[in-house]
Formats: C-alpha cells, structure tokens, sequence
C-alpha cells in the first residue's frame, strides 16, 4: 500500500540537514557510538551485562563512558568497570 504524498509549505519542512550539523545531535550520535562500543566490549569480556550496568551507560556522561572503557581494558569485574 503506497502513502499518500504528504505536502508541507517550506516552513513547516524539517531542515536535516542543518540539524545534522549541530553541535548537540553530533555530540549525542558520538555519545551514543561510544556508548554501544563500550557495551559491546564489556559483553565480549565478562558476558551478558545486567540491567544495573545498562542503565548505568545508557546514564553516563561522555567522561564517564570515556573513563569506564580506559578501565575496561584492565579491570577484573564489572563492577570495578564501573565504580565511581
């Protein structure tokens, strides 16, 4: 089943492209590639994560998902990962 084509006037169309290039949605996509890096890593090294340490990255600042993967690389546990 096609959609119907939606016609909007020139104010109402989002600008993706200058949206694309501000500093908060490209601060947010970095934020979110570090993020899902960092996930995958400390799944490969000590299993599944529990819900604690996933919402602990979803939550985590830039410096903090930064800080947590340089321990990664060293750390014994999860938990030493992510201690604050």
């Amino acid at each position: 089943m096609l959609m119907p084509r939606m016609n909007y006037a020139p104010e109402e169309r989002l600008d993706w492209r200058n949206i694309l290039k501000t500093k908060d949605f490209r601060k947010a996509s970095w934020k979110d590639g570090e993020r899902a890096l960092l996930e995958r890593l400390l799944t490969r090294r000590f299993g599944p994560l529990p819900d604690w340490g996933r919402d602990q990255l979803v939550g985590a600042t830039l410096d903090q998902l930064n800080r947590w993967a340089d321990r990664a690389l060293e750390a014994d546990s999860i938990q030493a990962v992510l201690a604050e």
